[in-house]
């Protein structure tokens, strides 16, 4: 008798234990299925910085985030205290390295337009904890929102990003209104890029807030189609022919852009030779996050709006 008391108590337990187990999950659509996630994470490993921003700007501090070579973070300040940075190798963050931190959530883009370029990591992460991972895009204003969205759909923080993106649209609507009244609708605006591998034009988040405000990039980068970045050359500088230009400097490339300052064609420049060149952080403006973009927001207003409403 005393042996089935025993049994019965440890049935009990362990319905006890998953029904709890269930009370603390939750099961959410990921780009690869079904995953059971915690309902209030409370150790979260961010598998890039692009990620990292939303999930910041949804309140959540996770305990380790996976960082580029060129990745510059300081755009974040504070909110980055205590936050573990792994470097991101060859191939990829070490699994290893972030099963040591003990994650019970790890979020990460799992494909993109291209294809699921980052499904084998996404298995890999989930033999260590709870994954999640989205399809990431970053060609339109809908599309900001959509990976805001799923980022909330990870943290279980879904009317947090509903107030985010209503202030982020509204902010949208009341800088074109204030863009459209100068005479900023008839220029046009070059972003550069000066890294490792050399110059380039960009057309990434960037520009995606450039044409929300009504601001216009060259003819042929307006397509939300184009093509994300391109190469260039200081032999070819003059094709550069935009009103404004920002330029973004990766850590270390201070001689890249003395060489460009140097050269001959830039001085030619219509930008250049009305002053209508603005240094931009490569840390915010090549990234996709909600706090990254009210940043560049914070920058257009500052370096072409409010001069431009002051000459009006």
């Amino acid at each position: 008798m005393k042996l089935k008391y025993l049994m019965v108590g440890a049935v009990a337990a362990s319905l006890s234990l998953t029904t709890a187990y269930a009370a603390d999950t939750r099961k959410v659509d990921s780009l690869f299925g079904v995953v059971e996630l915690p309902v209030v994470p409370k150790s979260v490993f961010v598998e890039d910085p692009w990620t990292l921003g939303n999930v910041l700007a949804l309140g959540v501090k996770p305990v380790a985030v996976a960082v580029f070579k060129e990745t510059s973070l300081d755009y974040l300040g504070d909110r980055m205290d205590g936050v573990k940075q792994i470097s991101w190798g060859d191939d990829g963050p070490s699994v290893e390295e972030i099963a040591s931190l003990n994650p019970d959530l790890v979020v990460s883009r799992g494909g993109n337009s291209y294809g699921n370029f980052n499904e084998e990591r996404c298995n890999n992460y989930a033999q260590i904890s709870a994954t999640y991972c989205f399809f990431f895009a970053w060609e339109t204003v809908e599309e900001m929102h959509a990976n805001l969205n799923s980022v909330a759909d990870a943290l279980n923080k879904k009317d947090e990003a509903a107030e985010l993106i209503e202030k982020y649209d509204r902010r949208i609507a009341s800088l074109k209104a204030r863009v459209e009244a100068t005479d900023l609708v008839n220029k046009t605006i070059a972003v550069l890029r000066i890294r490792p591998s050399g110059y380039q034009y960009r057309n990434g988040q960037e520009g995606i807030l450039i044409k929300a405000i009504g601001l216009k990039l060259p003819a042929d980068q307006m397509d939300p189609k184009a093509e994300f970045e391109g190469a260039i050359s200081l032999e070819n500088l003059d094709v550069i022919q935009a009103d404004i230009i920002f330029v973004q400097v990766d850590p270390g490339m201070d001689d890249k852009l003395k060489a460009m300052q140097d050269n001959p064609l830039y001085a030619s420049l219509p930008a250049v030779k009305n002053n209508q060149v603005f240094m931009a952080n490569t840390g915010v403006w090549n990234s996709f996050d909600f706090i990254a973009q009210h940043t560049v927001m914070d920058e257009l207003e500052k370096f072409l709006i409010i001069p431009a409403e002051a000459s009006k």
